[in-house]
């Protein structure tokens, strides 16, 4: 045991050395044993780590949810456990669905998976659904306001119309209508008037007076 303890020690880099000083030191009664498994448990922790930081730097993006879970695992190995494999994968799952699964008691990893694809396939339906009929709303919400702007329009030129149907009658009267029997250009101008509409007597009687 001290012999192979021995030749252990002498093998290792000093960075190994220093963490686990106090094993080179203190060796006690089995000293390869223990520094064996001492250099185990540091290396399997440092192994965790960095499958732990691959892990989460994995998304969701296009694949399902079970189809993480496959890439986390072969990622990972038998160097992580259930329980930490199961944390992250939750992790990258988006919030709406870990609530759900929150509730779901399931300790089979692959069988919540297969439950979160479900989930997640709900889901989509659901906002697309979600997007059409805002879609829809907001096409017949335009529709309508195009709706009230035509008729708005065409009130406003049936109005127009309307007055200047008024304007020209009124006009007409005024200049086709005889003013003690001068016409309209007679009686409004008198001997400067350029114009004269029958029936007139300008000129056979005396001049009416103007304004």
């Amino acid at each position: 045991e001290a012999g192979r303890f021995q030749a252990l020690v002498g093998q290792l880099p000093y960075q190994v050395l220093t963490q686990i000083a106090g094993s080179v030191q203190s060796p006690g009664p089995v000293p390869y044993t223990s520094t064996k498994e001492k250099l185990i448990a540091i290396y399997s922790q440092s192994q965790e780590r960095r499958i732990l930081r691959l892990l989460e730097q994995t998304q969701l993006g296009d694949m399902t949810p079970s189809q993480l879970l496959r890439q986390m695992q072969n990622q990972a190995g038998t160097a992580m456990s259930d329980g930490v494999l199961r944390t992250v994968w939750l992790r990258a799952l988006p919030q709406r669905v870990r609530g759900i699964l929150a509730a779901i008691e399931q300790d089979d990893l692959d069988k919540l998976a297969t439950v979160a694809d479900k989930v997640m396939e709900v889901d989509s339906n659901t906002s697309v659904h979600a997007v059409r009929d805002t879609d829809g709303d907001r096409l017949a919400r335009l529709e309508k306001q195009l709706q009230d702007l035509h008729e708005q329009f065409s009130s406003l030129a049936t109005t127009i119309q309307r007055s200047n149907r008024g304007r020209s009658r009124s006009r007409n009267r005024d200049q086709g209508a005889p003013k003690d029997g001068y016409c309209y250009y007679h009686h409004k101008f008198g001997e400067k008037a350029t114009k004269c509409k029958k029936p007139c007597k300008w000129g056979t009687t005396s001049q009416p007076s103007t304004n």
